[in-house]
């Protein structure tokens, strides 16, 4: 054999495997997810309609009514099928 030259040990070669398969996974990953937007096209979005809640027209004498009553906004709106911000307002211009 040689003489005077000093071969890791077992663990040294354990570590020097597990860094290079760690660097090759790395390696991969970087390059397949740095070329992959590149090769799609964008989607194209198109919004023929009005997006969000329907316009809803609130009967104002009964939602007054149980506003004196002293519901919370929360359960106005689940009463009168509106959102939270809206039931908000509606109780704010009273």
């Amino acid at each position: 054999m040689m003489d005077g030259v000093d071969w890791p040990t077992w663990w040294q070669w354990w570590l020097l495997i597990a860094i290079t398969v760690n660097t090759t996974i790395n390696i991969v990953v970087f390059f397949k997810h740095r070329f992959k937007n590149q090769t799609k096209l964008p989607k194209k979005r198109y919004h023929k309609t009005k997006q969000g809640r329907p316009e809803i027209t609130v009967n104002t004498k009964k939602f007054y009514n149980d506003v004196k009553k002293g519901l919370t906004i929360r359960a106005l709106a689940d009463r009168y099928n509106i959102s939270v911000g809206k039931a908000h307002k509606l109780k704010k211009n009273k």
